[in-house]
């Protein structure tokens, strides 16, 4: 499944919202679309050229969840996230990709606070990969550290996975976004873009 610009094929992809719209608090935007929140440069794949790749996103209210064009880092939109405000709350924006365990991968996102609203409390979050096999058993998981409060208002920062082997017998990676409120709960809200997947 190697291409010429050694990215993974991501897909064309349709962002799905449970229970709703998506509106992301007081940074809503109600024209941007809800495809594309990363702005990836999309690639058809070798091996099924209509399959589709969707981005899922797990939460307990939609609205917390959603597009942005006024904090893209490049292109048009950025995917915003907001806090839940509730104890131990949960969110995460997660999408399965094909891989092949005899390759090596690196996983790439930016983030930024948002200046308004900024993260408060125990709210954290970072990029997280699930090596799963074709019987969807996780064998392994990687993760990047945590941003939290301390997180720019003003610049994006990276955020990388690099170089990953995945584990003997894996054939997909559930990679994405996990939001974690801690037990007090948190505040506030971030940007995410420009997601990007590459064999090394």
């Amino acid at each position: 499944m190697r291409t010429s610009s050694r990215h993974i094929a991501i897909h064309v992809l349709t962002l799905v919202i449970f229970g709703g719209a998506a509106t992301c608090g007081a940074a809503a935007d109600e024209k941007a679309s809800e495809t594309n929140p990363f702005n990836e440069s999309f690639e058809k794949t070798d091996e099924d050229p209509n399959e589709l790749i969707e981005w899922v996103v797990i939460t307990k209210n939609a609205e917390h969840v959603g597009t942005d064009s006024d904090h893209a880092r490049t292109g048009d939109q950025s995917l915003c996230v907001r806090a839940l405000t509730e104890p131990d709350a949960y969110q995460a924006i997660v999408r399965t990709i094909p891989i092949d365990d005899r390759e090596k991968y690196t996983f790439t996102v930016y983030a930024m606070n948002d200046r308004e609203e900024p993260l408060k409390g125990g709210i954290s979050a970072q990029l997280v990969v699930e090596w799963r096999n074709g019987d969807n058993e996780e064998l392994g998981r990687e993760y990047t550290r945590r941003w939290d409060q301390s997180l720019s208002r003003k610049r994006w920062k990276e955020y990388k996975l690099r170089k990953l082997r995945p584990p003997k017998g894996s054939t997909k990676a559930v990679v994405g976004v996990h939001v974690f409120e801690g037990v007090h709960g948190g505040k506030g809200g971030f940007y995410v873009d420009d997601f990007s997947a590459a064999i090394d």
